[in-house]
């Protein structure tokens, strides 16, 4: 009775192994861009990237905001089971190996617009030359690039902003901009 108990629970742990079970890959991003007035700002460019390190997953998505200056990207899943999990984890280790998931998000203002980071919600960290850094209230770190885009660029903006999250929770970001007068640009 003993023996056949113990072989129960062997075999039940040696098939849990082998079920596999779901882990966000990266999560749901939601991104508004809005001008001074509150008002949206339509078809500003968004591109996530994303890379899982314990599933060993990547992907990569573009899309511009809507008539109401918002797009979003839906949560990845994927579903691994503990044994594919094992071995990706021996297959990579090394002293430089990360874990979970990384979403990177770059958002590009439209021509016409200018970041307005001086609203209450960032504060600055360093500005020098062409990049800039910040904090939002809700403790997100943001990279700016104030370059311009490469004349034989695709797509024609004014900044670039870029956002980094180790977290598989849903992402909610407000890039506030101001319009600038034709003259002034």
């Amino acid at each position: 009775m003993r023996t056949r108990l113990i072989a129960t629970c062997v075999l039940v742990s040696l098939a849990f192994c082998f079920v596999p079970f779901p882990s966000t890959l990266t999560p749901s991003t939601a991104i508004r861009v809005i001008d001074q007035s509150g008002n949206p700002v339509r078809d500003a460019k968004a591109y996530r990237s994303w890379k899982h390190y314990g599933l060993g997953r990547e992907g990569s998505e573009e899309k511009q905001t809507s008539q109401r200056g918002e797009t979003i990207f839906n949560n990845e899943t994927g579903w691994a089971n503990l044994c594919f999990r094992a071995y990706h984890f021996l297959r990579t280790i090394s002293p430089h190996m990360s874990f979970g998931s990384h979403t990177h998000v770059e958002i590009y203002c439209p021509l016409g617009y200018e970041l307005r980071l001086s609203e209450p919600d960032f504060t600055p960290i360093d500005r020098s030359n062409d990049f800039a850094s910040c904090k939002s209230k809700s403790g997100e770190s943001l990279f700016i690039d104030y370059r311009p885009p490469d004349p034989k660029a695709t797509m024609q903006y004014s900044v670039r902003v870029c956002l980094d999250y180790h977290r598989t929770s849903r992402i909610e970001f407000i890039l506030p901009t101001r319009k600038v007068e034709p003259n002034k640009q």
